[in-house]
C-alpha cells in the first residue's frame, strides 16, 4: 500500500492496519512517522486502539506506547479533525525549521 506523506488520515490508517496485523515493520510503516507529526499520528493511533483490539493489542511492539498514551492526553481535548489540522501545521513547521538548520542524523523517539 501506498499513501501520500501529506495524507495524515491515509499514514494514520496505513500504520494502525499493519500494527494490527502484526505484520513486520517495513519502510512504508517508517515514513508515516518521518513526516513532523508522529507525536499526533501516535495520539491517532491511540484514538483508533480504543476501538480496534488487535490495534490495541500490538501497538507497544511497534511505538513507544507510553510517547503515544502522553501525546494522546495532551490533545485529548481535540477533535478528530483538529487533531487532523494539528499535524498539518506540525508538518509545516517541521518543514520550515528543517529547511533553515543544519542537517543532522536524528532517530525517531517514538520506534
Amino acid at each position: 500500500m501506498s499513501f501520500r506523506p501529506q495524507s495524515f488520515a491515509a499514514r494514520v490508517r496505513y500504520a494502525a492496519d499493519l500494527i494490527a496485523s502484526g505484520a513486520r515493520p517495513c519502510r512504508a510503516f517508517d515514513s508515516c512517522f518521518e513526516n513532523y507529526d508522529s507525536d499526533a499520528l501516535a495520539a491517532a493511533l491511540i484514538r483508533e486502539a480504543a476501538t480496534n483490539r488487535d490495534l490495541a493489542q500490538n501497538l507497544g511492539r511497534y511505538i513507544n506506547r507510553a510517547r503515544a498514551e502522553e501525546a494522546a492526553e495532551r490533545w485529548q481535548h481535540l477533535s478528530d479533525e483538529e487533531l487532523k489540522r494539528l499535524a498539518a501545521r506540525l508538518r509545516r513547521e517541521g518543514r520550515t525549521e528543517a529547511s533553515t538548520k543544519e542537517r543532522r542524523n536524528v532517530q525517531l523517539g517514538l520506534l
